[in-house]
């Protein structure tokens, strides 16, 4: 897949910003993400997602461009989840009926961004019991 990245050089700083597009989806709720929707009515870009070189050096020890990519997606991934409404609470019961008339409620957390995620917290969580 090609990214679109945006031509630095006209901000001037070549070479030290890496970038990414931001598309807004908005029709009954909103989703984002790094690359177009292809709806012209309910859709279009809405800013950009960037980090310079020598920041990603700081949090990554390296400026690796396909890293800083990668982090830039996922940030805009998790983001989405978020925006989406794909954000989870695991509760962990004592017992078998796992309402909160029968049984006694162990653990609870939330705000676990994505269904993947609050599975295998809830699993690290039911180990910890």
């Amino acid at each position: 897949m090609v990214l679109d990245l945006v031509d630095v050089r006209e901000f001037g700083f070549p070479g030290e910003i890496i970038a990414l597009p931001l598309y807004l989806y908005d029709h009954g709720g909103i989703t984002m993400s790094t690359s177009a929707f292809g709806c012209a009515w309910d859709s279009g870009q809405v800013g950009w997602i960037h980090c310079t070189k020598g920041r990603a050096r700081e949090w990554f020890g390296s400026d690796d461009e396909a890293r800083i990519l990668r982090a830039l997606k996922g940030e805009v991934e998790e983001y989405d989840q978020y925006l989406r409404g794909y954000v989870f609470e695991v509760v962990v019961y004592k017992g078998a009926c796992g309402c909160d008339q029968c049984d006694e409620v162990i653990d609870i957390c939330s705000g676990f961004l994505g269904e993947e995620s609050a599975i295998e917290h809830a699993e690290q969580m039911i180990q910890g019991v």
